[in-house]
């Protein structure tokens, strides 16, 4: 429309504008052949008319909202119909089915089950990226889900009066579980699921940034504590989350309760190996020991006295008890942050455009994070920091004097105020033009869950998460931007942390060689650690203050800092040589490869390289994806923000004024004081299976658990092992031997005799293999195997098959050889090959993925 069609040129039609793919964008037109240079002309003008447009980075705003450079630098708003919208969100509950509440973390070690928990709440999926496709569903970035807790509106006692349904979009009415009568909403949540690899403890940082409560996944069919589950209740703890904030769940309870060891008694009565009650007194004591595990090393954290729930996210057993806990846990004091001005923190950055659509259509740049404070609507005037970095360039001293200068500062004293270039940041103006929870569109946004914010910003800006880490709040009320921060820093013992090397060995040299009759509290600790397990010895070196050196930072080391939802490198320019260092206190100078923005008092996250010194150089490779890995880093420990060096503003919303207390951080923080919701009612005719006195009580919990499986699960109890039968061999001839009972062998393991011949063809070892007998009859087919070492061949045929076992019919996680193999491409219409089969357990459902044969 800037640009009028050539008058002289008839047939040249107007320019249309499709989406390429931002930041490209296809400009074309139409014209008669003897037009052609006309419509050349004419493309360079619109060309270079949509250039300027990208140049300025701005979509352009619907009429009436274009800003107004005065009155933006005045702090006035600019939306002329901002007045006419709801000043606020909606009151009561349609405030709870439109916008969740509150942010839920999930977090654990890898493969214990976070997704599967998130999964059965909210029922979706939260493994959405290419890359989690490719990887069999393995969580590599930051899961998003919301999910809605529903109460019974009759008489229906808790827990059971509980449900949850998902939360991305408004759904129908939600019918009891107990009596199948009415619902109404109670809570609205969002979901953040976290990976739990040691590699990704990045992206864990980056999602905890949005915590007000998490859930602390441990799997019960394995030694607590694990190394990353360590790790981040660590985290947890130094967010500042309290007990009544964190959640502990036993998940995969249900595979303790086997009943391979069982016997018949003299009247029919299962009995265990010891003459207890079978599978579910077993079941029920394993529970007990693990949750003693629990209890020992979450004491003195943020989990220290938060309830432990056994559950199964395959059976949905006690999962009522978790949305009750939902239900109830302290929520924001909504009042209080909604007086102060917007402030959201972005976790995630993306384009909404499809490739192909036509420019008129295009849409902003759409963020995604958490609204800290405030409220937001659409209309609103924000400001994003940092914003984009603006480059400087040189001084030039006359010929080569730039090289000189270069070189000679390069050679002065690392973290000399004098030679400190500082950095030079444009922050984006932008408006907010829709606002979103899940697939529903909000009228506004109140400080809670997650939501997503449509910007009128360049989408190639937000695209690949480029505006993750930043800030969105009213202009002039947001932090400083800082290029060099001061810290104090507090480091963590490495085995805290999960992690193996010298310092965890000291430690547990340390634990073994202590005496342990220091005091009776020492005893007693000591000889619980004994009973839950060995392994959590070397987390008593917290309590015992064992020998473990911090890490030896020295100017120019690379770190990489948490600030926020920000992830950024930098240099060591100044480390401090107080005697509180030894302690495990440090003091930093660091100065980064790109600016943050964050207020005084934030909270940092500290991680060094694994080799504990990285040249100067390595800082500056730009900034690090915050959902990116981090195989050469690890955690070392947590500080402050106690100052730092500015950077300088330029652009539009440098005119801004800025308002007081913008500089220090929000008392809105996690570990707050925080409202519990009031307590609902009970209808007196009902009788719950926990009264409000014993609601979260272990042992309550545990023997509910228990006479859940017991009523609902009875095969589990029964379940025994599989039993193959001898290998029987014999000669047939002098170079041949014939397994004789390999079809039942086979039967046994449920495994096609085709499948396990290929097997031991492709092991090797014990000669040539061929099947014999009838071979359209799987019950009398046989192998041949080609050989003169008739002596070894039963040992030979032992060990492979035992290896097959492990590998193509035992369930990795539940040892079950009840299973199913399949291969990967069996439900695929084009029948494309794979390189991976699918094993499926027929008990826990967990997938693992062996190689085809």
């Amino acid at each position: 429309q800037a640009v009028p069609r050539p008058a002289e040129a008839t047939s040249v039609a107007a320019v249309e504008v499709t989406v390429a793919g931002p930041p490209k964008y296809l400009l074309s037109t139409t014209a008669m052949p003897h037009e052609t240079s006309a419509a050349a002309s004419y493309l360079e003008e619109a060309l270079a008319a949509a250039q300027s447009v990208i140049q300025q980075g701005f979509v352009k705003p619907p009429p009436g909202l274009e800003p107004d450079a005065r009155e933006v630098a005045a702090g006035k708003r600019v939306d002329a119909g901002a007045a006419e919208g709801s000043d606020g969100p909606l009151p009561g509950e349609d405030l709870r089915l439109l916008q969740p509440t509150l942010n839920i973390g999930l977090v654990g070690h890898v493969a214990h089950g976070k997704s599967s928990v998130c999964r059965f709440l909210s029922g979706k999926r939260t493994q959405q990226h290419s890359t989690e496709h490719k990887l069999h569903g393995a969580t590599v970035k930051l899961g998003y889900a919301n999910c809605r807790v529903h109460r019974c509106s009759g008489v229906c006692a808790p827990p059971e009066c509980y449900t949850t349904s998902t939360g991305d979009r408004v759904t129908g009415d939600v019918p009891c579980r107990q009596c199948g009568g009415s619902t109404h909403v109670v809570r609205h949540v969002s979901f953040i699921d976290c990976p739990g690899h040691f590699d990704l403890v990045t992206t864990m940082l980056t999602g905890a940034a949005a915590f007000d409560a998490a859930l602390l996944v441990v799997a019960a069919n394995e030694e607590a504590p694990a190394k990353q589950t360590a790790c981040h209740l660590e985290v947890l703890t130094r967010l500042g989350l309290e007990p009544d904030q964190v959640l502990l769940l036993q998940n995969k309870a249900e595979l303790l309760f086997d009943g391979s060891g069982d016997r018949q008694g003299p009247e029919g009565q299962v009995l265990g190996a010891s003459g207890g009650k079978g599978a579910a007194g077993r079941g029920q004591a394993a529970l007990q020991r693990h949750a003693a595990q629990c209890r020992v090393f979450t004491r003195g954290t943020a989990a220290d006295g938060s309830p432990l729930i056994p559950v199964s996210a395959h059976l949905g057993h006690n999962m009522d008890q978790v949305a009750r806990w939902l239900a109830e846990v302290p929520e924001r004091p909504a009042e209080a942050a909604r007086s102060e001005p917007p402030r959201f923190i972005v976790i995630r950055s993306f384009d909404a455009n499809a490739t192909g659509s036509r420019a008129v259509d295009l849409k902003g740049g759409v963020v995604g994070g958490a609204l800290l404070q405030g409220t937001l609507k659409p209309g609103d005037l924000v400001e994003v920091r940092p914003g984009r970095r603006v480059r400087q360039e040189p001084a030039m001293d006359g010929k080569g004097g730039g090289k000189r200068r270069r070189k000679k500062d390069s050679q002065r004293k690392v973290g000399a105020a004098a030679e400190d270039p500082g950095m030079v940041v444009e922050p984006f103006l932008a408006r907010v033009q829709n606002v979103k929870s899940g697939n529903t569109e909000l009228p506004s946004v109140a400080p809670g869950g997650l939501t997503g914010l449509e910007l009128d910003l360049d989408p190639a800006l937000t695209r690949a998460d480029g505006l993750a880490g930043m800030v969105v709040g009213r202009p002039g009320t947001l932090p400083p931007v800082f290029h060099t921060l001061g810290l104090a820093v507090e480091w963590v013992d490495p085995v805290l942390l999960g992690h193996e090397g010298a310092a965890g060995a000291q430690a547990g040299e340390g634990d073994e060689s202590e005496s342990s009759s220091s005091s009776s509290e020492e005893e007693d600790g000591e000889a619980e650690v004994h009973l839950a397990g060995p392994g959590l010895r070397k987390w008593r070196s917290r309590r015992r203050k064992a020998a473990w050196s911090p890490p030896a930072l020295e100017p120019g080391t690379a770190v990489r800092l948490h600030v926020g939802s920000s992830c950024c490198t930098g240099r060591v320019d100044k480390v401090s040589r107080s005697k509180s260092q030894a302690q495990g206190f440090a003091k930093l100078v660091v100065r980064l490869s790109s600016p943050v923005c964050a207020a005084i008092g934030s909270r940092v996250a500290v991680e060094v390289p694994e080799d504990g010194k990285v040249a100067a150089a390595a800082a500056a490779t730009g900034r690090m994806a915050a959902s990116g890995g981090g195989g050469s880093w690890r955690l070392a420990g947590f500080g402050t923000l106690d100052r730092g060096k500015e950077c300088e503003l330029t652009g539009p919303a440098a005119a801004v004024p800025e308002e007081e207390g913008a500089a220090f951080a929000s008392s809105q923080l996690p570990g707050v004081t925080r409202r519990r919701p009031p307590k609902a009612s009970i209808g007196e005719d009902g009788d719950g299976d926990l009264g409000e006195e014993e609601q979260w009580d272990d042992e309550a919990l545990r023997a509910r658990f228990t006479r859940r499986v017991v009523e609902e699960n009875p095969d589990l109890l029964t379940r025994r092992r599989v039993k193959v039968p001898p290998l029987e061999v014999a000669k047939d001839g002098g170079a041949r031997v014939v397994w004789t009972n390999f079809a039942a062998v086979c039967a046994a393991i449920d495994r096609p005799p085709s499948h396990l011949a290929a097997f031991l063809r492709e092991e090797g070892g014990i000669g040539n293999v061929a099947l014999a007998g009838d071979l359209s009859n799987a019950k009398t087919v046989q192998l041949r195997v080609f050989t003169r070492a008739f002596r070894t061949i039963r040992e030979n045929l032992g060990h492979l098959l035992a290896k097959y076992c492990a590998r193509y019919v035992c369930c990795r996680q539940c040892r079950s050889a009840r299973t199913t193999l399949t291969r990967n491409d069996d439900c695929n219409m084009l029948r494309r090959t794979s390189t991976s089969m699918i094993l499926t357990c027929r008990d826990c459902l967990a997938c693992s993925y062996p190689k085809a044969l």
